[in-house]
């Protein structure tokens, strides 16, 4: 594309472009096109931090095309496969395994290295938990990077890690935390590998031809999001019951229709459609999914026979279907219903609650839509669960620059999980992922809380500059 705009540039005679030369442009725009793939309002691209990336590089430290990083000890994938490979590509390279034991300090050492890195070559094998790169490799893929990735399932249900026999829910935690990055990264259209020579012989293409990871494998191509009722009904169905409540409903039509409703415009069609609000109790008014759907059909018919908002006023945060996503650990604590959710009803925020499903499908199309349609992300790591899943998430929204606020709690000495009392290599490995997590947000400048309620309360200010900064006036139901 520079070339071609320079070629354009030497036509001194005219201001214009001809139609050859556009088409050119055009054409090359399109073929180098690295903006993010969602247009959500709860990301940006990140143009500016690529730039500013670029024109930082680390003085006292040379520049390597190549960063090793992923499992540490005691695997030999580097030394055995990797660095052999890539010294016969004359390609250099960065191994941050060069000490036994990892520190906190190395935090900054490979911050740097990173930094002055132009591909990210990770390994996440089922030897290690590898928790700390887990959550490394769902930032990148949020931040842009040149990005290779090797994920070597756990496939064992008696695994072995570091001389540990895990226990099953173990084995299933870090399962899940595998199938929840493998899922954010491929929404990045970045393809995810099995074999570490495919990659490597992959990696050499991208850095001779420059070509981007995504241009590897172009059937990983992100799809459109499509959302059905039932999936969304479901998911906001947190106790199985089959039904959910009024407010609940009012958020699941805001992410299906993408339109504006309020809780007291939903309470009038529900009466018009002569349904028994518990005696007027909004609070605690359900309804089951045929009366959903019902009234979706109602929504969309008041949509096409004409504006229906009666409020003279109109926040913009209603940009926003949802004010806030309270992500975070799922198990094990009531931080949510205890803390969360009467601080945000107290302000008048809607939020929305990600649902366990018993430890699978942590990050589902439901889930990935009520983020990026959420003008606000509250990620609480608690130290009551290991939280793979959930710092993944976390990391790679803070790479995708979303809105932002962090809660980090760390496992404690002894900790025990339900029935089960963790190793301490296991309560070391889970708290480093922690450590890695809050270091990443720092850096990206994003309010890191030890607190619970200081983390909400600063969710609440965030919500209430951005309605007092962007109060809109609405006539006859359109915003001026």
């Amino acid at each position: 594309m520079l070339k071609c705009a320079q070629e354009c540039s030497k036509n001194p005679s005219s201001k214009h472009l001809t139609f050859g030369e556009f088409y050119k442009f055009a054409n090359d725009l399109i073929r180098t096109d690295c903006r993010i793939t969602s247009t959500s309002p709860s990301t940006r691209v990140l143009e500016k931090n690529v730039e500013k990336r670029r024109g930082k590089f680390s003085r006292g430290m040379s520049r390597y095309e190549v960063f090793l990083g992923g499992s540490c000890n005691p695997t030999t994938w580097r030394t055995d496969i990797a660095i052999p490979e890539l010294e016969k590509m004359n390609i250099t390279y960065y191994n941050p395994q060069q000490v036994e034991e990892w520190r906190p300090e190395l935090l900054e050492v490979e911050y740097q290295a990173k930094e002055n890195a132009t591909l990210m070559f990770f390994v996440l094998d089922n030897q290690t938990r590898g928790v700390s790169a887990l959550i490394e490799v769902a930032h990148l893929a949020g931040n842009q990077r040149k990005l290779i990735l090797v994920i070597q399932s756990y496939t064992q249900k008696n695994q072995i890690i570091c001389d540990e026999h895990i226990s099953q829910k173990e084995y299933e935690d870090l399962k899940t935390g595998q199938e929840v990055l493998q899922k954010l990264v491929e929404r990045q259209r970045i393809p995810v590998y099995s074999d570490i020579k495919v990659a490597l012989k992959s990696t050499e293409n991208i850095l001779r031809e420059d070509l981007r990871t995504q241009d590897m494998h172009p059937s990983t191509a992100t799809r459109e999001f499509h959302l059905e009722p039932r999936d969304v009904f479901d998911k906001l169905d947190s106790d199985n019951s089959g039904k959910i409540l009024l407010r609940e409903t009012c958020l699941a039509l805001r992410l299906l229709q993408r339109k504006n409703v309020s809780l007291e415009q939903l309470e009038t069609m529900v009466r018009n459609l002569g349904y028994n609000l518990n005696g007027g109790n909004l609070d605690d008014a359900k309804i089951d999914y045929e009366s959903f759907l019902r009234l979706m059909n109602e929504f969309e018919t008041h949509q096409e026979s004409g504006p229906f908002l009666d409020s003279a006023f109109l926040t913009c945060s209603s940009n926003f279907p949802c004010d806030v996503y309270l992500g975070g650990t799922l198990e094990n604590t009531e931080w949510r219903e205890t803390i969360a959710i009467p601080m945000l009803t107290l302000e008048n925020l809607s939020y929305f609650t990600p649902k366990a499903n018993g430890g699978r499908k942590q990050f589902t199309d439901v889930d990935a839509f009520a983020i990026e349609s959420s003008y606000a992300l509250l990620f609480v790591i608690t130290g009551t669960a290991r939280s793979i899943a959930a710092m993944a998430i976390a990391g790679h929204y803070i790479g995708r620059g979303a809105n932002v606020v962090l809660c980090v709690q760390h496992l404690p000495e002894g900790a025990q999980l339900g029935s089960e009392v963790l190793s301490d290599r296991a309560i070391k490995d889970y708290n480093r992922g922690r450590m890695y997590l809050t270091d990443i947000a720092k850096r990206s400048g994003v309010s890191v809380f030890d607190e619970i309620p200081e983390a909400v309360e600063s969710v609440v200010k965030k919500c209430a500059a951005n309605r007092s900064r962007k109060y809109c006036f609405v006539t006859d139901g359109v915003r001026e």
